[in-house]
């Protein structure tokens, strides 16, 4: 009954751990652990500050945890993730460490602390826990996805990218990260028909899964990109109509700039036109050597 008050508790918004009934440290770490959960959750569907949408009240029911079972590895992973959020990478490594010596073959610590030294800017670190974590688990997915990603902040061949990418889909070919990653280094590689066939997958999997903390910008907006590459200028338009409706409205001057060249490629000189003006409107300046062509183009040269 008392753990089900902590829940009720959380639940309602309301967590204060002075007024919480829990008497064991495993009562606090379920708490925590639904805490957690819930504030990701509403990270997703808001803009609002991770202090808004209670993660001190997550780290206080991990410290109580600790507090009261200085053994409990899960409250030190937990807590870790916690301090990851809030960008405290130090802090969130050294809780990792404490895990570890408690739970020295745990995946998803060792994933978790290469997510920590990614936000400590060691990607070199990172790659080597997720090294870890997949010769304990080798089908950890996100293992993968974010070796895959530290591969190109490090410079790697595409290739390895690709492989941890795809080693991914092969493991869960239900997950819409992998192919949008993938088809991020195929555009990287000008590969654009199979960057296009991989943000085709990814769309088709979830439409809009994009956290707009990680990804300021959705799949529609990365497809017609290649698809322009690929001379597609009509549906390029159209995908970035769809994402201009799901984006932060701070990002929206560079999908005005985007679309203006593609209106133009597609001859619809008025509509580039008026998406220059949008772009303007922001007080950013276009591209003399653009605009002189679509002046030229449009017969307004004249």
């Amino acid at each position: 009954m008392k753990k089900n008050i902590v829940i009720t508790l959380i639940y309602l918004g309301s967590i204060s751990v002075g007024t919480v009934f829990a008497q064991t440290a495993q009562d606090y770490l379920e708490a925590g652990k639904l805490a957690y959960d819930k504030m990701l959750e509403t990270s997703k569907t808001t803009s609002l500050s991770l202090q808004n949408i209670g993660i001190d009240d997550v780290l206080t029911l991990f410290n109580k945890t600790i507090e009261l079972d200085i053994n409990s590895a899960s409250a030190y992973y937990y807590r870790g993730l916690t301090y990851t959020l809030l960008v405290q990478p130090a802090k969130a490594i050294s809780d990792f460490n404490t895990a570890l010596k408690l739970n020295p073959l745990n995946a998803d610590t060792y994933l978790g602390r290469g997510m920590a030294h990614e936000r400590a800017g060691k990607f070199a670190d990172a790659v080597a826990d997720y090294d870890k974590a997949i010769s304990i688990n080798p089908r950890l997915v996100q293992a993968y996805i974010k070796r895959g990603a530290a591969y190109g902040i490090l410079q790697k061949p595409h290739a390895m990218a690709i492989a941890d990418f795809t080693a991914a889909i092969k493991i869960n070919t239900y997950l819409s990260e992998p192919y949008r990653r993938r088809a991020m280094v195929y555009f990287a590689q000008k590969d654009y028909q199979n960057a296009l066939a991989d943000f085709n997958k990814s769309i088709s999997i979830d439409e809009y899964p994009v956290d707009n903390r990680l990804f300021p910008f959705n799949d529609y907006y990365y497809r017609a990109q290649a698809l322009c590459e690929l001379g597609h200028f009509e549906e390029a338009i159209a995908d970035y109509t769809k994402a201009l409706g799901s984006i932060y409205a701070r990002f929206e001057y560079k999908i005005y700039a985007l679309r203006a060249y593609a209106y133009y490629k597609a001859k619809d000189y008025d509509a580039a036109w008026s998406d220059v003006d949008k772009y303007q409107q922001s007080g950013r300046v276009v591209a003399r050597d653009f605009l002189d062509k679509l002046r030229h183009e449009s017969g307004r040269d004249k």
